[in-house]
């Protein structure tokens, strides 16, 4: 049993304010269930003469779908193909349109005969039709992983309105057609079948082990577990034999079992490998969601997935400023995006779940600023009756650590080590190492298909956050072994200004090692990690840039007001090259500052109005600092004397094995194995425990994954 503690005894003020923040989330809910998905055109029809199971076709796209593949080709049309009958008229193909969640929506209201029509016929086209974009794309593939990653929406249909579904026993929504239920129970036998063949006892195995990337292997898991629990509701299908000669029973059994455990392993030792991913959270975190809404209520399943979710969430609102996560974003992929939301998003700011989900998780106003950076794709009633952890949303409406004005440091550790080192690397072919922009040779992770996670990973997640801006980086030894799911990292430092001013190290441009302590930022290209590119900073949204002394300097608006804050940035030798890259319409400054030296280790400092009041101040602080460099062909030691510190770095060539050096802070090397999981004044867990204590002022709830309780501290 779950002991939930919701009332906050003795404190009325925040009583009233987690029972606010809960029911504006649930009104913003319903509010987006009734108008954001919506179909805008009639059921499509079946696919058109002469496409068959071998073209790359379905229903109304198959001039859209590249047909060339298939023989025969496309039939001609009279004119261009119809829309899809979702909001994305125009999406190359109806798996990643909208489609499937505006069924989903339509089915769950079940207060609109034409939209639950319009649904089915949509769900009998893409699952009642072999030859239909859903099962061409999950299942015609050599190397099978469960693609496509949109499943983690399908299974969610499935589970949620085949006839024997507790929703739909209780009438609360509309059932799948008999129609679109066979196609979809024959879609998941298939998927369960090929579950047993590609990755026989993959149930049974440690929870801490990758074989794709984390958001390919939690989407197979869930679809796994869900396909096979649903089918197991009907008699026909529950005793079916798969291919690793267990039933669809029994799988659904042993991938409970898995989900229960792969929740405490993720939420005592780092939540995640693609910590912050803003290309893949819309994968990874429906599957989250799906633990806790799918799973039967007061299930061992559903009360873990609260507990990861409250504390995963908290990690994500230490991790903002200013409603946008400052912190680091594994596999950054849309920081070259700036079609992702209606504000640009060079540093991908807002293309991320956090931003996305807030009205439905704090009440937060729907049309609000951080509302209006970007739309979630994916349907609110995946949430369910998740209800937002009580210290994240005191936190949230607050403001995080009060009793130090609003300055504190996270430190988490951040899942992604593997068991070796970098030298038991095997070398990637050309192509790999073209494709994550590194010299050939380089490194690759071999050894089999699967890839253990260390429980106490030695690198560190470190956030510094003060009301004006939030600066972040991860600190670890490049001699240690990473799976390169964690890595490509987007980190840096953003300003808490409603324009999201940054200073972003990009995805691809060299993962970084270093130091990141207070306001200081210090790190290097990592020779050894599994992604290169030209080491650059990333200046968004400045209302000034310029050099001086070396240096180069921002400003962070608002345009025509008091300054939030600034940066100064450079290489630790050699020169630097500022590019603008300014939007002609754009009233804001934009660019990238390239140093000449890629190898060259970077430092980026922070500064706030409240601490400097001028920008001549701040400039004249940074000017003042003592930077001393070694001379050296291999390795070059550098010290940067600041308010008071030391800190030391060696820099090492591109090419250095075994030798690196941990960056040190008064003479003492940085701590990448310390004697806690998680520390900050609001999320703690000491290492390989079972307790994460979640705080805000006096008020502290314990999560004890040892009985699955939730309790007050």
């Amino acid at each position: 049993a779950v002991v939930v503690a919701v009332a906050v005894q003795g404190q009325p003020e925040y009583d009233h304010t987690i029972a606010v923040a809960h029911t504006g989330a649930a009104a913003n809910r319903r509010q987006l269930l009734a108008s954001a998905w919506q179909f805008s055109g009639p059921a499509p029809p079946g696919p058109p003469p002469g496409c068959n199971g071998t073209d790359v076709c379905h229903a109304r796209k198959c001039i859209h779908c590249g047909c060339h593949r298939g023989t025969p080709p496309c039939p001609p049309a009279p004119g261009p193909p119809e829309p899809a009958p979702g909001p994305f008229a125009h999406c190359p193909d109806q798996v990643q349109c909208d489609v499937l969640p505006t069924a989903q929506v339509a089915l769950f209201n079940n207060n609109n005969a034409t939209n639950v029509a319009t649904a089915h016929a949509v769900l009998e086209a893409c699952f009642a039709n072999t030859s239909s974009d859903w099962w061409r794309m999950t299942f015609d593939h050599t190397n099978w992983s469960g693609p496509p990653l949109e499943n983690a929406y399908s299974v969610a249909v499935f589970t949620m309105f085949n006839s024997r579904s507790r929703w739909v026993v209780a009438g609360t929504v509309a059932a799948l057609s008999p129609t679109a239920e066979r196609g979809m129970q024959q879609f998941w036998l298939k998927y369960a079948e090929a579950c047993a063949a590609n990755y026989p006892g993959e149930a049974a195995g440690i929870p801490l082990r990758l074989h794709d990337s984390e958001n390919i292997d939690t989407v197979r898991h869930t679809a796994c577990y869900f396909g096979a629990a649903t089918l197991a509701l009907d008699p026909t299908f529950a005793n079916r034999t798969l291919p690793d000669n267990t039933t669809v029973y029994e799988t659904a059994i042993a991938w409970e079992a898995f989900s229960y455990g792969w929740l405490k392993a993720k939420a005592v030792a780092g939540f995640f490998t693609e910590l912050g991913s803003s290309g893949y959270w819309s994968r990874t975190w429906p599957c989250i969601w799906a633990l806790h809404t799918l799973s039967g209520p007061g299930s061992r399943v559903q009360a873990r997935a609260k507990m990861f979710i409250d504390l995963a969430m908290l990690e994500e609102e230490l991790s903002s400023v200013t409603g946008v996560r400052a912190g680091s974003k594994s596999r950054d992929k849309k920081a070259e995006c700036p079609t992702c939301s209606s504000q640009g998003s060079d540093p991908a700011l807002a293309h991320h779940m956090y931003t996305a989900l807030t009205p439905e998780l704090y009440g937060d106003h729907l049309n609000g600023p951080v509302g209006r950076l970007y739309s979630a794709p994916i349907s609110t009633m995946q949430l369910g009756d998740y209800q937002m952890g009580n210290v994240s949303v005191l936190v949230h409406r607050f403001g995080a650590a009060p009793e130090t004005n609003g300055v504190f440091s996270m430190k988490n550790r951040l899942l992604g080590q593997l068991f070796g080192s970098s030298d038991d690397a095997a070398t990637c072919s050309e192509a790999r190492c073209n494709a994550t922009f590194r010299p050939y040779p380089c490194s690759c992770w071999g050894g089999g298909s699967w890839h253990p996670l260390v429980p106490r990973p030695l690198q560190i997640h470190v956030v510094s956050r003060t009301p004006a801006y939030g600066l972040s980086g991860v600190v670890f030894n490049p001699h240690d072994a990473f799976v390169a799911n964690c890595q490509q990292r987007g980190t840096g430092l953003v300003f808490a200004n409603d324009e999201h001013s940054a200073v972003a190290l990009p995805h691809l441009t060299g993962e970084k090692w270093g130091l990141v302590e207070d306001d200081l930022m210090m790190v290097q290209r990592c020779g050894s990690c599994n992604y290169g590119g030209g080491t650059l900073f990333q200046v968004y949204n400045a209302t000034a840039v310029w050099a001086d002394g070396g240096w180069w300097f921002m400003e962070a608006g608002p345009a025509g007001g008091k300054p939030r804050g600034w940066a100064a940035m450079r290489p630790a030798w050699d020169d630097a090259d500022f590019a603008n890259t300014t939007a002609p319409t754009a009233r804001l400054m934009s660019g990238t500052i390239t140093p000449r030296d890629t190898w060259a280790p970077l430092l980026l400092i922070a500064g706030a109005a409240e601490d400097y009041d001028t920008r001549a101040n701040f400039s004249s602080a940074v000017l003042a600092a003592s930077l001393r460099v070694e001379n050296g062909t291999a390795f070059r030691g550098l010290t940067f004397g600041w308010r008071g510190r030391s800190f030391g770095f060696t820099a090492g060539p591109s090419i250095w094995k075994g030798q690196w050096t941990l960056p040190t802070i008064d003479g003492v090397a940085v701590e990448i194995d310390p004697d806690f999981a998680y520390r900050s004044p609001h999320l703690n867990a000491a290492v390989g425990g079972e307790v994460v204590t979640a705080s805000y002022k006096s008020y502290s709830l314990v999560y004890n994954f040892s009985d699955d309780t939730i309790s007050r501290g």
